[in-house]
């Protein structure tokens, strides 16, 4: 389903498409979780702790299978590099409990751990609602803890393991950043856009994962927004121009089948990114922003 929405008075408008998968009762798309005031969450993201209302009209039940998975999954290779990521999750969850369903028919729920929990009716089959709780500021970056890791895509190994021993990590990011572009006022203001975008990619590309861990977010953050996405049910492909390039940059991402989310994606490697990718890095370690479309 494709959806506009616009502002009138802006003058504006954003395009999204959203996949109906309604073939299978037990699937994510019969449930609703909604709030303590039975406002729908309109994200699959929970902070530990939230009390979150779960429910459904089909196929009516007095419990539900609760499975928690708490993964160290890999961090995401440039885009030049063969991919990392295992191509075979392993479906044994860390832990499985019953979740029962209260007076009016529905389920109470509150996480009490990280990583993330997939709630089904039927256990045989993959099928099922999954709510991922990530750090307690998600999507924003806020604590040292939260910024660290995603300096792995601008930095040396050497400069990251020095800033991951690091007792005053921000201070020591901080220092990075006014090393790289020699000047205090233009550190700040690319520490702020750097983050920004570590913080759009969470809103826009999480999955199981982080988006800025994701193969789009990756892209999004060393490139910025695309000058154009061309969307269909299995794909997305971003194209990126400027001016003194007649050749487009285009990475085309492949939708996985995830029962856990409808938004993962797989980037296609090739050798031919690795002039941009390091292009990116050397802008962004110089305090500036490479195919900069924002």
């Amino acid at each position: 389903m494709h959806v506009t929405v616009s502002d009138r008075n802006r003058n504006t408008h954003s395009s999204h498409v959203l996949t109906v998968r309604k073939q299978d009762e037990l699937g994510r798309q019969y449930f609703l979780a909604s709030d303590t005031n039975k406002l729908p969450l309109f994200r699959n993201n929970v902070k530990l702790n939230e009390k979150v209302i779960i429910n459904s009209n089909i196929n009516k039940t007095d419990r539900l299978i609760v499975k928690h998975y708490y993964r160290n999954f890999p961090f995401v290779a440039p885009p030049h590099l063969p991919s990392e990521r295992v191509n075979s999750f392993n479906y044994t969850a860390d832990s499985v409990f019953t979740l029962p369903a209260n007076e009016q028919g529905v389920f109470n729920f509150s996480a009490n751990k990280k990583g993330f929990y997939h709630f089904q009716k039927d256990s045989s089959s993959r099928e099922g609602l999954s709510l991922f709780v990530f750090s307690d500021n998600f999507p924003r970056i806020k604590t040292a803890a939260d910024m660290l890791p995603p300096m792995r895509f601008i930095t040396t190994s050497e400069e990251f393991a020095l800033l991951e021993q690091s007792e005053e990590i921000r201070k020591n990011i901080e220092t990075f950043w006014m090393n790289a572009t020699g000047n205090k006022e233009k550190s700040r203001d690319v520490i702020r856009k750097f983050y920004t975008r570590i913080q759009n990619a969470n809103s826009h590309f999480s999955s199981h994962i982080e988006g800025w861990r994701s193969d789009r977010g990756m892209i999004y953050l060393m490139f910025g927004s695309p000058e154009s996405i061309n969307r269909d049910s299995d794909y997305e492909r971003w194209t990126y121009t400027d001016g003194n390039n007649l050749n487009p940059l285009i990475f085309t991402f492949l939708k996985v089948n995830n029962p856990f989310s409808d938004n993962d994606y797989i980037l296609e490697r090739s050798s031919g990114y690795k002039t941009y990718w390091l292009m990116g890095v050397e802008n962004w370690r110089q305090g500036g922003i490479y195919f900069n479309n924002e």
